[in-house]
């Protein structure tokens, strides 16, 4: 039997990079196929918002999109109406205006911009998906939804399904959210026939394809395929999805974004404007796939078994295929932690003299001298996974790394010019009051670094913490949704996380505490914007600090003993260590450690000691060249 695949990435995925999951699934299936197969790829979660707004696209978009699954629910509900449920327009307004209630975003979800949002949605899809679809062949139509294209991707097969109700139509959804127990009961409770993917999806897809080659007799026998009209609350993650998993990624084919860059292309009409779009676009990319570290609230990997990494000189291949085939050298690289193959991709762009703008996810157990690297070589924003900056919290959590070396790279990060992408988790279920306040502490100290932003614990399925509760209490969780659902909206309204169980709930103390923090780093953050902390080098090996934190400006100058502690405080010691290094006694090195602290000069947590002045970037890659 013939059969044609349609690989669609709809709203809110982020606009401003192509899919790497349809990227990824096309690269594959064009490379197993050679030719037997057509493969087409599409991205409305682009094209839909440059129709709407054009070069604005790229800013409004984030106004709408911390709304997630709410609006495209409403759409469909607009159009497909909901199984026993009359939803009329005076309900539908009353949803948006307690959506725009919480002042989640600067886009206000009115009945104009649901019209518009709707008809430029239709309008891609019967002027770009619907044209391509193939009479009297199998229809692969496959979604990838990952965390906010659940309803967008249901309203765009529903509507596939009544436009073209000749066609051969097989829907396939996979992704994060395609494994999710209210995702799976929303596509059987909504009547969207198809099948559900559940864990890596390269093999899968190939499998099906082979299948409906064959008339779809072999589709019954593939692990981790679900029907989408079956009972699939009793799926559980076992070995038996994993059989189809890649034991390695050396042989992964480089990603296929030709359609995306195309389709950009047509949508900005002129070259002028395809030159503006294209510089607000990354390229993304992946080295790695699962995580190593087991931090208790992260369920991204629950689909994925072990950890699979490719050697930095693949990762460099397929980066510089990308960047000649598409005329941008921004890079995005999604894996969770880039840690393996970084250094090695580095010191192939710095030995090419290439410098590339990247995103990166890293952890901080790494020197200064790495950090300095990946500065040279292009890397501009990395996210370490901070997470608490409190020792027992941090412990509790799982991280491996110290409080120490968090705050020590994010330090490096300001002096090298690197964005720091670092979040703090507020109301963690394993907090203390202690964490609460030595949070405030260091933050208070390091005013003049970075700002952190601010995530509240949110329970994610395939987290450590969701498997260590009992399956009972599972099955009874409800998404942790941004707005309160009217009780014949149970079930229909969606959310990625979910609400912590009563067992897990924090002391009302606790949680007062941290919604205080909250307030307080908020008014802190806007009420020293300026501040600073500086050091630089003067004669016989003094230090003169500038402290811009508290007030009016003070300079500090450092001598012999003192700027040598400092010095080496860059590095985050423990008093044994330095003491070692510069040949004086641990009794006077820790008395000249425990001055600064006090003067807050310096950062003391646990036994380690760091130096909170910022350093001009060229001693950083002074420090860099006299290793290399």
């Amino acid at each position: 039997m013939d059969v044609v695949a349609h690989l669609i990435s709809m709203p809110w995925s982020p606009i401003d990079c192509p899919s790497i999951q349809t990227g990824c699934l096309k690269a594959y299936l064009d490379e197993v196929f050679a030719g037997q197969l057509v493969v087409r790829s599409y991205s409305p979660f682009y094209s839909i918002f440059y129709r709407l707004w054009k070069q604005e696209c790229f800013d409004r978009f984030q106004d709408f999109a911390e709304y997630g699954e709410n609006i495209y629910f409403l759409l469909y509900a607009r159009r497909f109406g909901l199984p026993q449920v009359k939803f009329d327009s005076a309900e539908a307004r009353g949803f948006c205006d307690s959506l725009n209630g919480l002042g989640l975003a600067k886009g206000k979800v009115t009945s104009t911009f649901l019209a518009e949002l709707e008809e430029a949605t239709v309008g891609y899809i019967d002027s770009v998906i619907g044209p391509r679809l193939v009479e009297d062949v199998t229809n692969v139509i496959g979604f990838t939804l990952n965390f906010d294209q659940v309803y967008s991707s249901f309203f765009c097969a529903r509507y596939l399904k009544d436009k073209f109700p000749e066609h051969r139509l097989v829907f396939v959804f996979g992704g994060a959210s395609a494994a999710l127990h209210e995702v799976l009961a929303l596509a059987k409770l909504l009547e969207i026939e198809g099948y559900c993917v559940v864990g890596e999806g390269e093999k899968k897809c190939e499998l099906i394809v082979r299948g409906l080659m064959k008339g779809g007799g072999g589709l019954a026998g593939i692990s981790g395929l679900l029907n989408t009209l079956d009972d699939n609350s009793g799926v559980a993650i076992t070995a038996d999805l994993f059989k189809t998993q890649f034991p390695s990624l050396e042989k992964l084919p480089t990603p296929a974004y030709s359609e995306f860059f195309s389709e950009a292309r047509k949508e900005s009409g002129t070259r002028r404007s395809y030159d503006k779009a294209l510089s607000r676009i990354s390229l993304p990319v992946e080295g790695t796939r699962g995580c190593f570290a087991h931090c208790d609230f992260c369920g991204l990997n629950y689909l994925w078994k072990g950890f699979r990494k490719r050697p930095p000189e693949k990762v460099f291949r397929d980066v510089t295929a990308l960047v000649d085939s598409h005329g941008t050298n921004s890079l995005r690289f999604v894996d969770n932690v880039c840690d393996t193959w970084a250094e090695g991709f580095a010191d192939r762009l710095i030995a090419q003299r290439l410098r590339f703008p990247a995103f990166m996810e890293l952890r901080a157990h790494h020197p200064e001298h790495f950090w300095t690297k990946l500065a040279l070589s292009g890397a501009n924003r990395i996210q370490i996974g901070i997470e608490a900056i409190s020792p027992p919290l941090l412990a509790k959590i799982g991280k491996g790394t110290r409080v120490i070396q968090n705050i020590m790279v994010h330090k490096y990060f300001r002096e090298l010019g690197i964005h720091s992408c670092a979040n703090l988790i507020t109301h963690h279920p394993r907090s203390t009051l202690e964490d609460v306040e030595e949070t405030m502490r260091i933050a208070e100290l390091i005013s003049h670094l970075e700002g952190f932003g601010l995530s509240p614990f949110t329970l994610i399925p395939g987290s450590p913490l969701y498997e260590q509760l009992d399956t009972a209490i599972r099955q009874k969780l409800k998404p942790n949704l941004s707005v309160e659902a009217v009780e014949k909206l149970d079930g229909f309204l969606i959310g990625y996380g979910l609400r912590l169980p009563e067992q897990m709930a924090l002391p009302r103390p606790i949680h007062k505490a941290w919604d205080f923090f909250r307030v307080w780093y908020a008014q802190f953050q806007k009420s020293s914007p300026q501040t600073f902390l500086t050091v630089s080098p003067l004669a016989d090996g003094a230090a003169l600090i500038k402290d811009g934190r508290y007030g009016p400006v003070q300079e500090i100058v450092l001598r012999s003993d003192e700027a040598q502690v400092y010095s080496l405080g860059h590095r985050g010691l423990a008093a044994r260590y330095i003491a070692e290094e510069i040949g004086q006694p641990l009794g006077s090195v820790t008395e000249i450690l425990d001055d600064l602290t006090v003067r807050k000069l310096m950062l003391k947590t646990e036994d380690y000691y760091l130096s909170l002045a910022i350093r001009p970037r060229a001693d950083l890659v002074r420090n860099y060249e006299r290793m290399v």
